[in-house]
């Protein structure tokens, strides 16, 4: 009986830790064996287009280019540090237009042409630029952060 009472609470301390985690946002921790959790992974970067800037969110659900990577598509593209990202294909940033967003995202692939529209010195401009695959190092890093926090395996020591 007393395992019974353990394990029930057990079981409910998990369950509302899951919920409190769904009410604030966050996402489940992955529920994927490491191994399979690698190969999805792996599968999903395989489709996932990169224009190569780092970013700051701002408090309006924009955000603001920190850094462009030298050779990206964005240097390619014209982007700057400073620029203000305000809508991407037409649809503006920001926390009204989630689903808009989140379905461009989606069909954001390698090879695809996306339209950026920045603010820089008070100015809109339009940025075209054509996404890439993910490079290898870009890849690395997301899967190591990935693996490291969901699955506490870390990367190997670089020698």
């Amino acid at each position: 009986m007393k395992r019974i009472l353990v394990l029930i609470t057990v079981l409910t301390a998990v369950l509302v830790t899951m919920v409190a985690a769904l009410f604030a946002g966050e996402k489940p921790a992955c529920q994927a064996s490491a191994e399979e959790c690698l190969k999805q992974l792996n599968a999903k970067m395989a489709t996932v287009g990169w224009l190569g800037i780092e970013y700051e969110k701002t408090g309006e659900g924009r955000a603001a280019v920190a850094r462009v990577v030298p050779g990206s598509p964005a240097a390619a593209a014209g982007f700057q540090p400073g620029d203000m990202l305000v809508a991407v294909n037409g649809v503006e940033l920001g926390d009204a237009n989630k689903e808009a967003l989140a379905k461009i995202k989606k069909a954001m692939g390698p090879g695809s042409e996306v339209t950026y529209t920045v603010l820089r010195q008070g100015a809109k401009k339009e940025i075209r630029a054509t996404l890439v695959p993910l490079p290898d190092e870009v890849k690395k890093q997301k899967i190591n952060e990935h693996m490291a926090k969901e699955h506490g395996i870390k990367p190997p020591a670089a020698n």
